[in-house]
């Protein structure tokens, strides 16, 4: 009789002892890493009279430069597609 008793207790007491789970949804802005916003300033042009050479060299900078930054937007773009899509998958 005893052993039914104690065991009636301990069935008790763990059916108290039930817990709630707590879900916090938590919304964070995705940043890209710094390394994607290498977009260089533009050179500036040469100064006074110049030859054909340095206006060559010139054009050729800012089309450098151009390229450096066009393609840290596309890595930008791409980095960002994928957040988004990381983004779905978790709220679906």
């Amino acid at each position: 009789m005893k052993i039914l008793t104690i065991i009636a207790v301990v069935l008790l007491l763990t059916a108290c002892n039930h817990k709630t789970l707590h879900v916090e949804e938590k919304r964070i802005v995705v940043m890209p890493p710094e390394g994607l916003w290498n977009c260089p300033n533009l050179p500036s042009p040469p100064d006074g009279e110049y030859t054909q050479a340095e206006v060559a060299d010139y054009v050729l900078r800012m089309y450098e430069s151009h390229q450096i930054c066009q393609a840290s937007i596309v890595a930008v773009r791409a980095w960002l597609e994928e957040a988004k899509l990381i983004t779905k998958e978790v709220e679906d």
